[in-house]
C-alpha cells in the first residue's frame, strides 16, 4: 500500500493538487509540502505522514465512541438555512451507526424541508422538531403536524 501512495503522489496527485508541483519547473510532486523533520528529504518525508489503507468495509464506517455524540451535527445544523442533513453520522438521538439511526435522522430532514412537525416514535429528548417544524425560516410552504409509525 505504501508503493501504491508513494506512486500515487510522484504521478497523479497534481492533478487534485496543483500547487505541490516542485519548483523548479514544476513538473513532480514536491516533497517539502509534507511536514516531516528537517532531516528528512525526499520521499523519505512521506515516512512521516500518517496514512493507512481501509480495505474493509467495517474500517470505513463511522465510530461511535464514548462521549462523542456533542461532535455531530444536527440535521439543521450545516450552515446552510435550506440544506438539511441525513445519515446515522448525524446527531439524532441515538449514537450509533444503524439503519434505525439513518431514519430517524432522515426523518429529521424531512422535518426541515417539509415543515411537517413529524412525531418521532421512541425518539429521544434531542428528537426535537427541525427546520420549520421547530419554528425556524420555511424551506417549503407552511408548517403542517404529520403522525410517523401509527
Amino acid at each position: 500500500m505504501k508503493q501504491q501512495a508513494l506512486e500515487f503522489l510522484r504521478s497523479h496527485i497534481l492533478g487534485l493538487w496543483p500547487n505541490a508541483a516542485a519548483p523548479s519547473g514544476g513538473h513532480g510532486f514536491d516533497w517539502n509540502v509534507l511536514v516531516a523533520p528537517a532531516s528528512a528529504a525526499g520521499e523519505q518525508r512521506f515516512d512521516s505522514q500518517y496514512w493507512r489503507a481501509n480495505v474493509q468495509p467495517t474500517e470505513r464506517y463511522v465510530l461511535s465512541t464514548t462521549r462523542s455524540k456533542f461532535c455531530r451535527l444536527r440535521s439543521d445544523d450545516c450552515g446552510f438555512l435550506n440544506l438539511f442533513l441525513a445519515g446515522d453520522w448525524t446527531r439524532n438521538g441515538l449514537n450509533a451507526g444503524s439503519v434505525e439511526a439513518a431514519v430517524m435522522s432522515g426523518i429529521q430532514a424531512a422535518q426541515g424541508v417539509s415543515g411537517d412537525n413529524i412525531e418521532i416514535l421512541g425518539g429521544y429528548d434531542e428528537m426535537q422538531p427541525q427546520g420549520t417544524a421547530a419554528g425556524r425560516s420555511p424551506v417549503w410552504g407552511e408548517p403542517r403536524t404529520t403522525a410517523v409509525g401509527r
